[in-house]
């Protein structure tokens, strides 16, 4: 799945190994993504440091898609919960 965001500098203990060899950082809130990498670049591309992830996701740690209730179902939204964790 893909996330567009801007606005944000990533902060560098985002990408730097700690302790234990591990980067990256957890998303306070609920963490909107999408299966479309048209809709991310076009969220990212709205302001200043345009950032997009590309999130590889195995079958514990899926989101759960909202489009039957989205108003914007082409948007293809996946949803993963408040605290989720993304490793580099």
């Amino acid at each position: 799945v893909y996330r567009g965001f801007h606005g944000l500098q990533i902060p560098r203990e985002f990408l730097e190994e700690d302790q234990y060899g591990v980067s990256g950082g957890v998303e306070l809130g609920m963490m909107s993504t999408t299966t479309d990498v048209q809709v991310a670049l076009e969220y990212a591309t709205r302001g200043d440091h345009p950032t997009v992830f590309e999130i590889s996701c195995g079958a514990v740690d899926r989101g759960a898609s909202v489009k039957f209730l989205s108003q914007y179902p082409d948007e293809e939204e996946i949803l993963y919960p408040p605290l989720s964790y993304l490793e580099l």
